[in-house]
């Protein structure tokens, strides 16, 4: 498999903003990715119109990280998007914030429950899982909305996951240690994981990158 990554580094983020994207595809589609495309990704997000179209150009996608601001209801519409344009999406993994400490808005949360309960109604997805990981409000009612309140104790540490386009299950994370995307999740301490690491690159692109991007590519690519 090949696995393209970009940072960007943002701060301060804002809604929209995309600052971590890593895309999964078979060894087998490699000479098929258009990378022109792949250099476009870093400056989109979810409000751009060609997020999608470029995200799901990527031939043969079967997994995609994100790292977004907060989870909000246009986010929610963008995902259910990409799930229905890429029918070999197996995994989606969406933080909110660095290490998960951004809001997932309940508007975002009742959106995407709802967008996935509409896709399931037209088609079957038994293999993908979504995973979603941030701070939602406990209250009642009057839930917080804005990026800025992600530091309210009422704001908890949760992983919402879906498999299948079946309801979330919830898991509160609270106390618990978010392992960082780049640092590969549930995975460490995998032997085997490990050894697939030390093929990592040690700088971003260049010209042996394996997408073909050139020595101008803004991805670090891993062949695993």
């Amino acid at each position: 498999m090949l696995v393209v990554e970009y940072n960007k580094h943002l701060t301060p983020l804002t809604e929209a903003q995309i600052t971590d994207i890593s895309l999964t595809v078979p060894r087998s589609e490699i000479a098929s990715i258009d990378c022109h495309k792949i250099r476009e990704l870093r400056d989109l997000d979810e409000r751009t119109p060609e997020f999608v179209d470029h995200v799901s150009s990527v031939p043969g996608l079967q997994k995609i990280q994100l790292v977004i601001a907060c989870l909000t209801g246009s986010w929610a519409d963008t995902l259910c998007s990409l799930i229905q344009a890429c029918p070999t999406l197996v995994n989606i993994t969406l933080d909110t914030g660095e290490g998960g400490e951004g809001l997932l808005l309940e508007e975002g949360i009742q959106s995407l429950q709802d967008g996935l309960q509409t896709l399931k109604e037209s088609q079957s997805r038994p293999h993908l899982t979504l995973t979603l990981t941030g701070r939602r409000c406990g209250k009642d009612s009057d839930h917080c909305a804005a990026p800025e309140d992600w530091e309210r104790s009422c704001n908890h540490r949760v992983q919402l996951q879906s498999r299948g386009l079946e309801e979330f299950t919830h898991t509160l994370l609270e106390g618990l240690t978010h392992t960082p995307l780049e640092e590969g999740g549930a995975e460490e301490g995998d032997k085997e994981v490990e050894e697939r690491r030390s093929l990592l690159y040690p700088q971003q692109g260049g010209k042996d990158c394996l997408c073909r991007c050139g020595k101008d590519c803004p991805f670090r690519c891993v062949l695993l």
